[in-house]
């Protein structure tokens, strides 16, 4: 059985004695949610505030900088390899502790995996702050058949690994060769950015620009990771390039995986694509009976949006939040691909505001069960419901839903969280540590205690007026510290 609920919304035009004035839509919520979620649903929509390092529940840490790695011998000059000396680094940091690159160019010449819990990988810069990769997984460690290799899918050059938590990295770049993206024929070069692997638990990236990656960000079997602010672009070639041959050819498609999620529980939370990947965004359970759960896609921006189930009826992808995200032309969003048939199998997902242009391409597949529709921009421009059982679907204009997210509706419903608190950067008071010596600059822990979103701010050796600090969104934002002193807290 098909449901629908809602109607088009009319936009309310201001009376006035200026024709020019504008238009504004009339906020509409939804008859599964309603205004706070006093009428929400749970037998169709689902407890997404289980995603994301320590479910969201606690501030990302900001372990104080226990290595430095040019006092090791790095250079960053973008010529010397200096992969044996952040391997060194990551070897000699302490417990919860940070390994710190300052701005430069760091040439890594083979692959970096990280085995221990309690550290993170921070740059002095997201932009100035650079790891080049000058070979993939494919050329340093090969796999092709003759048909595929699994590089394609899986890997990364910058691997978490092993039973380990409470690990992360933040404010840099990676970066690959430029090169031209052949199309989707399973033989990439293996520019994989960040993975985390089976076992790790309680991890982050934030603050992360990955550059010319054929695959972006890989989790198989992580939970509870949380990827914030990070951004997928290219450079040279791939910024302007089409497919140049095959059944793709011409398409301006520049990588295959963007995000590959093989993993439950996971957040991935403000991010933007500068141009379209075959797959963007996609769920892909284990093997059989694997599943691909409960992980949060929140607040994107995408060029041509893909969101991709890798699915069978024996390899299940359910119960995904799918919510505030700009699908840019929106053309085919749920096209979808897998090595076995049918794919388009999507069982319990929510699809919560939308934004696309057109209502064009592939349906969920007739398999489908469960799924809920609401402001999105395909099923707005359609009357026709998608393929499926018992889909719901709520036509309302992207403009109007209210609330727009529903991650953070739940998590400030359920647990008090609000990131619009944070956004506002309202700091009354701070608490500070004596500062872990770090090059030519000091770090400071601090935490706000204005509300219950503490936050880490990275201040200079002196107490200033301005700082920075990462907000619940994953972004380093300054902030304005109060003239009066703060107070010392205990070690």
């Amino acid at each position: 059985m098909t449901r629908f609920a809602g109607t088009i919304c009319t936009s309310i035009l201001c009376l006035s004695v200026f024709a020019s004035m504008p238009v504004f839509a009339q906020p509409q919520t939804s008859s599964l949610w309603g205004v706070n979620g006093e009428k929400w649903d749970k037998t169709r929509i689902a407890d997404y505030t289980n995603a994301g390092y320590r479910k969201g529940r606690e501030p990302i840490p900001a372990f104080p900088v226990s290595v430095n790695i040019k006092t090791l011998g790095a250079k960053g000059d973008g010529v010397s390899d200096d992969r044996p000396f952040i391997q060194k680094a990551i070897r000699q940091c302490a417990p919860n502790g940070t390994v710190f690159l300052p701005k430069g160019i760091y040439v890594l010449n083979d692959s970096l995996q990280i085995g221990k819990s309690g550290i993170c990988l921070r740059g002095e810069s997201r932009d100035g702050t650079v790891l080049f990769f000058k070979r993939g997984l494919e050329e340093l460690y090969p796999k092709y058949n003759g048909s595929q290799s699994s590089w394609s899918w899986e890997g990364a050059m910058l691997l978490f690994t092993g039973n380990i938590s409470e690990v992360g990295i933040e404010n840099l770049t990676v970066r690959f060769p430029d090169s031209i993206y052949v199309g989707h024929n399973w033989h990439e070069r293996g520019y994989n950015g960040i993975g985390f692997a089976a076992g790790v638990k309680d991890a982050w990236l934030r603050n992360i620009t990955l550059l010319n990656a054929d695959l972006g960000i890989y989790l198989r079997d992580a939970q509870q990771v949380s990827c914030l602010n990070f951004k997928l672009a290219f450079l040279g070639v791939r910024e302007t390039q089409t497919i140049p041959t095959g059944g793709e050819k011409g398409q301006s498609v520049s990588g295959h995986h963007g995000v590959n999620c093989y993993a439950s529980y996971n957040l991935f939370h403000n991010f933007e694509f500068t141009r379209n990947y075959f797959h963007h965004l996609s769920v892909e359970p284990p093997a059989a009976p694997g599943r691909a759960s409960y992980n949060v896609f929140s607040q994107g921006k995408l060029p041509d949006a893909r969101f991709d189930h890798h699915t069978s009826s024996l390899r299940r992808t359910d119960h995904n939040l799918w919510t505030d995200i700009d699908a840019g032309e929106g053309s085919d969003i749920y096209n979808s691909s897998g090595a076995t048939a049918p794919p388009r199998v999507f069982l319990n997902e929510t699809f919560w505001n939308i934004q696309g242009k057109k209502s064009t391409g592939s349906d969920p597949d007739v398999s489908s069960e469960n799924n809920n529709f609401i402001a999105v921009g395909r099923e707005n421009l359609r009357t026709a419901p998608p393929l499926g059982k018992n889909p719901f679907v709520e036509r309302i204009p992207n403009d109007a839903i209210s609330p727009r997210n529903l991650y953070w509706a739940q998590m400030k419903l359920l647990h008090g969280i609000d990131p619009s608190i944070v956004d506002s950067l309202s700091v009354t008071a701070l608490a500070h540590r004596k500062p872990d010596r770090g090059g030519e600059r000091g770090y400071y822990r601090y935490t706000l205690f204005r509300d219950r979103s503490p936050l880490i701010l990275k201040h200079p050796d002196d107490i200033e007026k301005r700082t920075e600090a990462f907000d619940l969104t994953g972004r380093l934002r300054t902030l304005v510290v109060p003239v009066l002193a703060p107070v010392l807290a205990p070690e």
